[in-house]
């Protein structure tokens, strides 16, 4: 096993870690960019890699992180050399607890050392969905506090609404990562 995580280390030279709560599309996103094919994957239960070639020529690879509760204190080890963060919120939860979850996470993810001046990337994913929260709601749902605003001014931090399930949300989000990465050299 290590050999082969080994080849994914050596062979991109930009990684970028696909984070946030279980059940909000990360590995169906994931394998949307890879592949550009709809998946119904299983829950992820340690993590997924996958290796991206961007117009731009520049090897990307992408590690998808489980994100159960029971799992997410695992995060911290995934962070070194990583040079984007996408976090990723199911835009359809609105569970009052889950949505804590969440931000609580994003927070922590934010005061990481080891992630200061990193640019993230945070997803609203499922917005094609009749439940999903609408841009009001989002904005009043993840208001940021005045700490996490302080927090916020050492990162670059773009947030867009997506669905796995589009063609069109699929090419924004690859255009959006070029423009990322190319901006990062």
């Amino acid at each position: 096993m290590g050999q082969s995580l080994q080849q994914y280390i050596s062979y991109s030279d930009y990684k970028i870690l696909m984070l946030g709560l279980d059940g909000v599309g990360k590995t169906q996103l994931l394998y949307r960019l890879k592949t550009k094919k709809q998946i119904v994957p299983n829950p992820t239960t340690g993590f997924n890699v996958e290796i991206l070639q961007l117009k731009h020529k520049r090897p990307i690879t992408i590690w998808d992180i489980g994100g159960q509760e029971q799992k997410r204190d695992l995060w911290v080890h995934y962070l070194q050399n990583t040079q984007l963060v996408m976090y990723i919120i199911d835009s359809t939860d609105q569970d009052p607890e889950r949505i804590q979850q969440s931000q609580n996470e994003l927070e922590k993810l934010l005061n990481y050392e080891q992630l200061a001046n990193i640019p993230f990337v945070i997803l609203f994913n499922k917005t094609d969905l009749p439940q999903a929260m609408s841009n009001k709601e989002i904005q009043d749902i993840f208001q940021i506090s005045i700490d996490l605003k302080q927090i916020i001014t050492s990162h670059k931090i773009l947030a867009i609404k997506t669905t796995a399930i589009s063609n069109k949300s699929v090419k924004q989000i690859l255009k959006l990562l070029e423009r990322v990465i190319i901006g990062n050299k």
